[in-house]
């Protein structure tokens, strides 16, 4: 497995989790989202890099997260 089949398999995994989360347990994401927020600039960057790169390749789970964190688009 070549690390870019990997980076894309931890993105899948990623979707796969905020997706869950966001329909069965919205608040742990709102709380985690506060959390980063609460962190810094810093914190929120990279978790928007990371947000950003799930709107690219999953869409659908994006806009789940989106939703119930309420970042802007």
């Amino acid at each position: 497995m070549t690390s870019q089949d990997k980076a894309q398999k931890d993105v899948m995994q990623a979707s796969q989790v905020f997706s869950v989360l966001a329909d069965d347990r919205p608040g742990d994401l709102v709380l985690a989202w506060d959390e980063i927020k609460r962190r810094g600039r810093g914190w929120v960057k990279r978790a928007s890099d990371g947000l950003n790169l799930l709107r690219k390749i999953y869409a659908e789970e994006y806009e789940k997260v989106a939703r119930v964190i309420k970042v802007d688009k």
